[in-house]
């Protein structure tokens, strides 16, 4: 490690986990903090568990958008998950947005049926 970089504490946050028998689950995850010495800045290290200024794990993100295939309503989604209905919609529209297919280019043969 650069001698710029030093360790600079923790960073502790409560990280929202799909519910395990019926009770909301948290996770309190401590973060390390380093501060660099030449631009006076702080970072904090990467986790998979979550994504960067996020506090809903990306498992319940998951979990949130196979739920979407059922017949339930975006409130009921939010209270399973403990979340706000606003977060479900963010979360179906970021699921349904990567997979968007590409309508730019034409496909080898194109099939006509009843044509005049």
């Amino acid at each position: 490690m650069d001698k710029h970089i030093i360790k600079y504490g923790f960073k502790t946050s409560m990280i929202k986990l799909p519910k395990v028998s019926e009770f909301n689950t948290f996770l309190k995850l401590k973060k390390q903090r380093f501060y660099c010495k030449h631009c006076n800045s702080t970072f904090i290290l990467h986790t998979p568990i979550v994504n960067k200024h996020c506090f809903i794990s990306n498992n319940t993100k998951i979990a949130i958008a196979l739920t979407t295939k059922k017949k339930i309503s975006e409130k009921d989604i939010a209270f399973r998950y403990n979340v706000s209905h606003v977060t479900v919609s963010r979360i179906i529209d970021q699921a349904f947005y990567d997979y968007k297919p590409n309508f730019n280019y034409l496909p080898k043969n194109l099939c006509f049926d009843e044509f005049k």
